[in-house]
């Protein structure tokens, strides 16, 4: 090969590859006017939903005993933040309603592994099994009444 052929090549190539990134920087750029948009387009529906359920609230349009205003809600939990609630600190009051959802789900996993066993693994409740299992559920009612037809 000449040196002439392997820089006109090495040039070809070198446009290649200049062109592909183009493409690829202009991709890029619509992603990245597209996510502009769409965002943008999200804060402005939030905006506007806050702002008429804040004007509807101060007109009487909407009942504020059911639904506060957002400007009071955020008073009332600044409020909170800074003074607590009537029943200790605002964190406190997080802290306990998070122990108490892990704790029932705790319990509430442990009877249900408890009774799905203690029904599965013996003979004499064997025969409850249908009655109790998720494929079959349906009304209190009705199971009551097959409970009381089938025994």
């Amino acid at each position: 090969m000449t040196i002439e052929m392997e820089t006109t090549m090495s040039h070809e190539l070198s446009d290649g590859r200049n062109e592909e990134s183009a493409i690829a920087a202009a991709a890029r750029a619509r992603l990245r006017a597209r996510k502009i948009l769409v965002h943008s387009t999200q804060i402005a529906i939030l905006v506007l939903g806050l702002g008429i359920w804040e004007i509807g609230s101060r007109t009487g349009l909407i009942d504020p005993f059911f639904f506060g205003s957002p400007f009071g809600i955020v008073l009332r939990l600044a409020d909170w933040f800074v003074n607590g609630t009537a029943y200790g600190s605002f964190w406190d009051q997080v802290w306990i309603t998070l122990e108490e959802s892990l704790l029932g789900f705790v319990f509430g996993v442990a009877s249900g592994v408890i009774t799905g066993v203690s029904v599965n693994g013996t003979r004499g409740t064997a025969r409850f099994a249908p009655k109790l299992s998720g494929r079959d559920a349906m009304d209190l009612v009705k199971v009551g009444d097959q409970w009381l037809v089938n025994d």
